[in-house]
């Protein structure tokens, strides 16, 4: 593989593709903390929990299925630190832009730390209404929905007009 500019570039011919993230594994450092601000979240997000044991915990939906384990004795004291190598965030994609302002207020009655209050995001060629917020151990988490595509950028007057009051920020 080679790198060329923001690409790598491979004689490896594309034989297969990935239909999407199966599932995701967060270790926490302590599990009888983490279990019950994940279970809320999830059922939140309508995904049902469908273990607890051997130290893991999962939750599940249609689309793919999340878990949290936790960490060995041995690391039971290091704290999150989102530019280490590794795991830097998680996004969980809404349905909707409401979707998002409902689990915001959600998550401000129940007092959990928010990062970034609902607001719209121009990034990587999309625009996403968006939050995050921190789980117990740091751990930064997004949720949001994605508005449009920029580089499919559609020039009428009428969906620029739909797009705008899609983008009013209800708080």
């Amino acid at each position: 593989m080679k790198y060329k500019g923001a690409r790598y570039v491979s004689n490896i011919p594309s034989m297969l593709q990935a239909q999407g993230i199966d599932h995701i594994t967060i270790t926490v450092t302590n599990l009888q903390v983490s279990e019950p601000f994940y279970d809320k979240l999830m059922r939140c997000l309508g995904m049902r929990k469908v273990f607890s044991e051997y130290n893991y915990v999962g939750w599940r939906n249609s689309h793919f299925q999340f878990y949290i384990s936790e960490a060995g004795a041995v690391y039971k004291t290091e704290k999150f630190v989102r530019n280490r190598v590794g795991l830097n965030h998680f996004s969980f994609q809404a349905s909707s832009c409401q979707d998002v302002d409902t689990l915001f207020h959600h998550l401000k009655k129940e007092k959990i730390k928010i990062i970034i209050s609902p607001m719209i995001l121009r990034q990587y060629g999309n625009v996403l209404y968006y939050m995050a917020f921190e789980d117990p151990d740091g751990m930064k988490l997004e949720f949001g929905f994605p508005v449009r595509n920029e580089s499919k950028k559609n020039n009428s007057k009428k969906e620029k007009q739909s797009q705008k009051k899609r983008l009013i920020v209800k708080k």
